[in-house]
């Protein structure tokens, strides 16, 4: 019977392209086994003008996959997060629509939301409501988007959602 040891003395690297909102954009060396939360953390990080919903994977001009950082975030999924190989793209996109989660909810931050997501998806994000939450009445401060003003009428718009336990 033979047997072998292997030993990896030094691992290969790829030339990784990290761009957009980005503290650091840039050309990155990084291991042969980085994957795309290495490639942001090379580069800095994200800026307060990013999106956390949706970086992209580029390869050979297409995206191969886009990584959602509330999942790594909130979750600690890193079921999306790739290697990476030579010549990739990670991009950095502006943040889509941002809401701000406040008053009797356990993490208040500002919130970027999905393109079909929700009161209850936001509340979730939050970490839910805070146990002495009065759940009869969620005040909701809208924005009136600049095509739907009218002259000398309100920017904003206070809507009033009862909610119970049953919508957590």
């Amino acid at each position: 019977t033979t047997f072998f040891d292997i030993t990896i003395t030094r691992l290969r690297s790829n030339q990784v392209f990290v761009t957009g909102e980005v503290v650091q954009p840039s050309a990155y060396q990084l291991s042969s086994v980085a994957t795309v939360l290495n490639a942001v953390y090379a580069a800095g990080g994200l800026t307060e003008n990013a999106s956390f919903r949706s970086i992209q994977v580029r390869r050979s001009g297409s995206v191969v996959q886009t990584l959602d950082l509330y999942d790594y975030l909130l979750e600690g999924n890193t079921a999306n997060d790739i290697m990476l190989e030579q010549g990739d793209v990670v991009f950095g996109p502006p943040y889509g629509t941002r809401v701000s989660g406040s008053g009797a909810v356990i993490r208040p931050a500002v919130y970027e939301m999905g393109p079909n997501e929700t009161l209850r998806d936001l509340i979730r994000a939050a970490g839910g409501m805070r146990a002495d939450a009065a759940l009869q009445r969620v005040l909701i401060l809208r924005i009136v988007p600049p095509e739907q003003r009218v002259v000398d009428g309100p920017n904003r718009i206070v809507l009033n959602v009862p909610l119970d336990r049953t919508d957590e």
